[in-house]
């Protein structure tokens, strides 16, 4: 008998060893899920309803380099792609808080539930060694009825590469209108009146394009995995002051929607600093817009023990099912903008090629605090992915 446990999501539990081979053995001598596994594009899995896979197709194990199905027999769909969340719950994947929004663990409950096909998407993390990739992925999960017994055919495609198009084209276009936008209107007044401070706001919005050029750049080579990073030493000010430099151009903020700290002259990093302070940026970024215009968005820096830390507070709440999104691709709360990038590429940018920490607390009476921590002076170099 399954045992029961406590969890945060779906039900824990799962078959005994000879139930499972049994099942598994069925499951593999129908013809019908023979021709699902033989025909059907993608990664297949056959569950139980303990969420456990019974048989698998090809392209899955050849993708996990397996090359017998006992390799893999009783593991759940994130335990066997290494999904970061799933020995975090109290009996595996599905199970952790984590799970909550997942596409596929929604998808096997509510075919189970309806006894009818369920479809979602999903977007898991998965941890090789060292190594952290990010996959998005298309579910669908099928109830099949084996004599008394009942399985779930669980089907995922790929859709990592669409997604990514869809929305760097979205958020580039985004961008890049409301920037030429700008750029335009200025360079009408300057060609109708010759003014000082129109040259200067023409100077400003230019650089401003350039800059969400330069992001889309460093994102799509990160994403690649074939973005250099160029170490060196640095003074905390230069950081704190070319933020605050790139803050006084974005369109409709002002002075006073921001505040930078300032910290001593003497005190340096070793970093890359454009990719910190695209870090950074994209923090301050995010308060602006989840905060009202009287209210402040500060920046500052603190030595945590020997290692630098760059903090960002904003006065906004994020509430759990945000939070346990905040950092996945594609997500946002403003859908209509396309956007989902920001919070992703401080992930991407902080921790897979700074080396360092990039975390985030949050509460309705303190407001949100973003940071990034780095590694001590003289510690492990940063990868790529």
């Amino acid at each position: 008998m399954a045992r029961s446990v406590r969890t945060y999501f779906a039900p824990a539990g799962r078959a005994p060893r000879r139930d499972l081979r049994r099942l598994a053995r069925k499951s593999i001598e129908d013809p019908v899920i023979r021709t699902v596994l033989e025909a059907v594009g993608g990664y297949v899995m056959i569950l139980n309803t303990h969420r456990q896979i019974l048989a698998a197709n090809r392209e899955l194990l050849d993708a996990l380099l397996v090359e017998e199905m006992d390799s893999v027999l009783g593991m759940r769909p994130g335990e066997v792609l290494a999904c970061e969340h799933s020995t975090e719950g109290p009996d595996g994947c599905g199970t952790s808080l984590h799970c909550r929004p997942c596409g596929a663990t929604i998808s096997i409950l509510a075919a189970l539930s309806h006894d009818g096909p369920a479809t979602d998407e999903c977007c898991i993390t998965m941890m090789r060694g060292l190594e952290r990739k990010t996959v998005e992925m298309r579910v669908k999960a099928t109830p099949i009825q084996l004599g008394r017994d009942r399985v779930i055919a669980l089907v995922l495609h790929d859709i990592s590469a669409e997604k990514r198009r869809s929305v760097l084209e979205d958020v580039f276009l985004h961008d890049m209108r409301n920037t030429l936008t700008g750029l335009m209107g200025w360079a009408e007044f300057l060609d109708k009146e010759s003014s000082g401070e129109a040259a200067r706001m023409v100077l400003v919005v230019a650089a401003l394009l350039r800059d969400e050029l330069e992001a889309q750049h460093l994102l799509v080579s990160a994403e690649k995995g074939v973005l250099e990073v160029r170490e060196k030493e640095v003074a905390v000010q230069e950081i704190l002051d070319s933020v605050e430099s790139i803050c006084s151009s974005f369109p409709g903020v002002s002075k006073g929607r921001y505040s930078v700290g300032a910290t001593s002259d003497a005190a340096t990093i070793v970093t890359d600093p454009m990719l910190l302070v695209r870090v950074l940026v994209n923090m301050m970024k995010n308060g602006l817009e989840a905060t009202s215009q009287d209210e402040c968005v500060r920046l500052w820096f603190e030595d945590h023990d020997g290692r630098p830390t760059f903090l960002v507070h904003n006065r906004g709440f994020i509430p759990e099912e945000v939070a346990l999104r905040i950092f996945r691709r594609s997500f946002s709360t403003k859908q209509k903008e396309g956007r989902g990038l920001g919070t992703y590429s401080m992930k991407l940018f902080g921790e897979q090629y700074l080396g360092g920490s990039v975390r985030f607390v949050s509460s309705e009476e303190g407001g949100t605090v973003f940071s990034i921590e780095l590694p001590e002076a003289g510690g492990p170099e940063a990868e790529g992915p």
